[in-house]
């Protein structure tokens, strides 16, 4: 029995991002940032696929310290080389981790990265312990899925916006090729 002729349909019962990860076309990315000095950024940098869809989400940002801003950026020139993110996680764990189409993946910082020119997302902010409690330190919300052009080089950028070091971890989910 081949399956080349198999359509996928989207379910009246079932929300269109379950039929993603049921489909094995979700992935869990991220990385851990630490003494991450004020005023330094970290990056997570991948490129998305030339012929597919691929919608992006922040997960979470947990972090220690002060405050943070976190920001998606799109279509810069990057210098230096980042550390490679050699297994993103597919959600349904059915599938290979192997299979990621993204291109590029890896993560480094503002001290061995440069990222020139390209075009910034709004950035959130995330409060600190010295806030007064307005919400809690290191924690972070999950946001809508944004669609992101094909071909094109991103990177999930999170500022220490503290005056001291922070430990800074940051998780996103993509849907790759739908």
């Amino acid at each position: 029995m081949g399956y080349a002729n198999m359509k996928f349909e989207h379910s009246t019962t079932v929300p269109l991002i379950d039929e993603f990860v049921y489909a094995g076309k979700v992935w869990r990315i991220g990385a851990t940032f630490t003494e991450l000095t004020a005023a330094a950024t970290g990056y997570v940098v991948f490129k998305t696929p030339a012929n597919a869809i691929t919608l992006y989400q922040i997960s979470e940002v947990g972090k220690t310290g002060g405050e943070c801003f976190v920001t998606l950026k799109e279509g810069f020139t990057l210098t230096g080389t980042p550390t490679a993110i050699t297994t993103p996680y597919n959600v349904n764990r059915n599938y290979k981790d192997s299979v990621c189409k993204l291109t590029q993946l890896g993560y480094g910082d503002s001290t061995t990265l440069t990222l020139t020119g390209g075009v910034d997302a709004p950035p959130a902010y995330l409060s600190g312990e010295n806030q007064g409690n307005q919400k809690a330190p290191g924690s972070a919300a999950a946001g809508d899925y944004i669609p992101l052009l094909p071909n094109t080089l991103y990177a999930l950028a999170v500022t220490n916006a503290s005056t001291g070091t922070a430990n800074i971890n940051v998780l996103f989910k993509i849907v790759v090729d739908v």
